[in-house]
């Protein structure tokens, strides 16, 4: 049985009082897999599943399985998700507008998961800034972005403190703090071990900090989604409350359902009252003041004409083409200014698509353009088996029966898993080698 730290056990026995021993026997219960489905990549998978309550494309798996064997999860077709962080669902629902384009920054997006979340809740127009300040935290988080196949996300490498030049420029900001990960005790065994009291203490800290060096950011009236994958109140309410001292921010309401606890100024989920591990959540409002219009002097690459765009894209028209050390990127039209006020402003990792790179007047297609679910509909497929789809996963080369040359998109249930090039009796396999799958 998991060790639970006294200092730990003493806090959640009075913050749960009786409670506490449904809270403990938790722990060994069986831990729910859960994952969320992509709204623009539809398959035929996993039909023996329970839906996520809260969440509109969440759902929960009867059975663990190998995620790295199942060439949908390269395919993007989904997102291995813990239940309880797709809460922020019913916040953004509730109280972001719906019926107009937004700006929204997820400020702590690595590795992916909230912000994946967030481009399948935007409306039509909209356009989301990830940021993730750790390189290496920033490379897996343009992966999963790459996979989700959306252009109207911007990556950003960037501290909170970068983001105050963009004065009231966000209509939603969401901070998935670093915390002290409580929440995370079931799961991962590790945690236990690097948890301290002291650490919540330095956590609670930094939480301010961030939150106070980005909400210059946000707009008046604007919404800001708290959250926390962690129990104790110097990480969570007591976040909140230094918030609407300091940042003229006030809290919003959210209804306790689907097993959530209420707190002060938020919901806090335990793993013996729904489907989840410990996470908590709050939304709050910035007051209206005066919306100081700032004015930038913003960046721009120079277009470039790509005449052969309408053979790689759906809708060539609705985009500009770019050149960057040789590398071809489709920027959306509609976005292209806002694009340039950030290049302008914090480093940019990833706008746009990379459609890959240039060889004279010909493109050498590249895997983003492959995940993107608006390349061309005219563009050669090739349906693999699953054991195909594995061998084409390990960068194993493939026949090529059925005689096709050139480039083709390798697909399994109809969604591209990346790209080969048949070449007389074979496929040559450019799926790239720091994706690929080890023989298991």
């Amino acid at each position: 049985m998991l060790s639970l730290p006294p200092i730990f056990m003493q806090r959640m026995s009075e913050q749960l009082g009786t409670d506490l021993q449904c809270f403990v026997d938790s722990y060994e219960a069986d831990i729910p897999v859960s994952i969320r489905v992509n709204p623009g990549k539809p398959f035929s998978a996993f039909d023996d599943t329970e839906p996520v309550p809260w969440c509109a494309n969440g759902l929960y798996l009867k059975n663990r399985i190998s995620f790295t064997l199942d060439p949908l999860f390269h395919a993007g077709c989904y997102y291995v998700q813990e239940a309880s962080s797709m809460f922020i669902e019913m916040a953004f629902n509730k109280y972001a507008p719906q019926n107009s384009p937004l700006k929204v920054l997820d400020l702590c997006g690595a590795p992916g998961g909230k912000s994946t979340h967030l481009l399948s809740m935007l409306p039509p127009g909209s356009l989301l800034v990830s940021n993730e300040p750790v390189s290496q935290r920033n490379a897996i988080l343009r992966d999963n972005l790459t996979k989700w196949g959306l252009d109207n996300v911007v990556v950003t490498q960037n501290e909170p403190m970068d983001f105050a030049s963009l004065k009231h420029h966000f209509d939603v900001i969401l901070v998935d703090a670093p915390c002290s990960g409580e929440g995370l005790f079931r799961k991962n065994h590790d945690a236990v071990n690097e948890w301290s009291e002291s650490a919540t203490v330095m956590c609670s800290i930094r939480q301010k900090k961030i939150l106070e060096d980005v909400l210059p950011a946000l707009k008046p009236d604007g919404l800001l989604i708290y959250s926390t994958c962690t129990y104790n109140e110097a990480e969570n309410d007591e976040v909140c409350r230094n918030l609407m001292q300091v940042g003229q921010m006030e809290p919003l309401e959210l209804e306790p359902i689907h097993g959530a606890t209420q707190t002060r100024y938020g919901l806090q989920m335990y793993p013996h009252r729904l489907k989840g591990e410990g996470f908590f959540m709050a939304a709050m409002r910035k007051r209206m003041s005066e919306n100081e219009q700032v004015s930038f002097k913003k960046t721009k690459h120079k277009p470039i004409h790509f005449k052969d765009g309408a053979h790689w894209l759906k809708a060539e028209d609705d985009f500009i083409f770019e050149s960057n050390n040789n590398l071809l990127f489709a920027i959306p039209k509609m976005m292209d200014d806002e694009i340039s006020l950030l290049r302008s402003q914090l480093y940019v990792r990833k706008a746009g698509v990379c459609l890959g790179s240039l060889s004279g007047d010909a493109l050498i297609p590249s895997q983003e353009l492959a995940m993107f679910v608006g390349h061309s509909e005219a563009l050669e497929k090739v349906e693999l088996s699953l054991e195909n789809a594995l061998k084409y996963l390990r960068g194993e080369a493939l026949p090529n029966s059925i005689r096709k040359n050139g480039w083709c998109l390798a697909t399994y249930q109809k969604n591209p898993l990346g790209w080969m090039k048949g070449v007389g009796n074979r496929f040559n396999n450019l799926y790239p080698k720091e994706l690929r799958i080890r023989n298991l």
